[in-house]
């Protein structure tokens, strides 16, 4: 099932959507690479161009996980911080 499906779904049930989704994207060659020979069974070059290709689809926030753990660290608190000044916001005016 495609997540934007399966999020719709949730969201039928009132299952809370969360307020945001980060993906660490980092090529497939290089995710193979990480991984040297301890892989999963579905750590397969095929399937991850399948799953790299479906979460390109979605509106997910990305951080470019090439970068050092330092800056990865920092990109993932600053969308953080993002999404808790938007809320702060939001409930603010309507509180």
């Amino acid at each position: 099932v495609p997540l934007d499906v399966l999020l719709q779904r949730l969201s039928e049930r009132s299952v809370p959507i969360p307020d945001l989704t980060l993906w660490l994207c980092l090529p497939v060659t290089d995710a193979l690479a990480r991984l040297g020979c301890e892989r999963e069974r579905f750590e397969q070059r095929e399937l991850l161009e399948r799953v790299v290709a479906e979460y390109a689809r979605l509106e997910l926030t990305r951080v470019d996980a090439q970068r050092s753990i330092e800056e990865v660290e920092r990109a993932i608190w600053q969308e953080v911080q993002r999404v808790l000044k938007h809320r702060r916001g939001v409930r603010g005016r309507f509180a």
